[in-house]
């Protein structure tokens, strides 16, 4: 009996431990952020839950800007989905929805509070999303005044000559801000074959508390060298805050 007792009091302390180790698990990141997004490419209609509830929030793309800035609280993967699915998807008895798969997740790390997000065609299908997003420090000290950041999306590399003599070199990925103010000419280069290929010159222009993203995407075609480059800057206006 006493061998019995002691077993069932072994067996009650280790489902107690089991549940209190399962009940201290970390849940899931949660975080605070303020967000624009851009795709040189069409996209198509994208939603994300602002706070966790009802109703998901539209995303709106420019073809030659970033759009206006959201707020978003919740996990560190901030996912977004297709509206036709989400309007078929089933609610569990509660009235929660059973969330169908994003087909587009931006991992955002807990340093970053200010950030834009570069929607592109996945490099890979082994993902199953339908979009690769990149995100990026848009935080002043991610982006300082009067630089320019450099973002190739492109699976070719590049690397730019600035009129001064700095030479910067552009794999795929992202540069460190390079300081810029006024007009500078920049002679764009293309590696092809081992060689270096002359694909373009661009002028750019930055005052003194410009914040400028140069995104490099493909080119419009297949057989072209010069990639599409867009000039991203700061735009004031926001979208609602959500409420709490």
């Amino acid at each position: 009996m006493a061998n019995l007792t002691r077993n069932l009091n072994i067996l009650i302390w280790g489902i107690v431990v089991a549940v209190t180790q399962a009940v201290s698990q970390p849940q899931s990141e949660s975080l605070t952020v303020r967000f624009t997004v851009f795709s040189a490419t069409t996209v198509e209609p994208l939603v994300f839950f602002q706070n966790g509830k009802l109703p998901p929030k539209s995303l709106t793309f420019y073809t030659v800007q970033r759009s206006l800035s959201f707020d978003y609280r919740g996990s560190s993967d901030l996912n977004f989905y297709d509206p036709a699915s989400l309007a078929e998807a089933e609610r569990r008895i509660d009235g929660s929805l059973i969330l169908p798969e994003p087909i587009a997740v931006a991992r955002v790390p807990s340093s970053m509070s200010e950030i834009l997000l570069l929607f592109s065609p996945p490099i890979t299908e082994a993902s199953g999303r339908r979009y690769q997003v990149t995100v990026l420090d848009d935080s002043v000290s991610g982006l300082p005044r009067s630089t320019v950041r450099f973002v190739n999306t492109t699976d070719r590399r590049y690397r730019a000559t600035l009129e001064d003599g700095r030479v910067i070199n552009l794999p795929n990925g992202t540069s460190s801000p390079i300081k810029v103010l006024g007009s500078v000419k920049i002679a764009l280069e293309v590696q092809f074959h081992e060689q270096w290929i002359r694909s373009g010159v661009s002028e750019l222009l930055v005052g003194s508390d410009d914040r400028t993203w140069a995104i490099l995407s493909p080119p419009r075609r297949a057989t072209q060298l010069i990639p599409q480059i867009r000039l991203l800057r700061d735009l004031k206006k926001s979208a609602p805050v959500p409420s709490v």
